[in-house]
């Protein structure tokens, strides 16, 4: 569990920054 705790984060903020690119 610890794992996926702290790869969660690692995938929103990416997201976001694909985010940020398509605006």
């Amino acid at each position: 569990m610890a794992i996926i705790s702290h790869f969660l984060p690692f995938c929103f903020g990416i997201h976001k920054k694909l985010e940020a690119q398509i605006q």
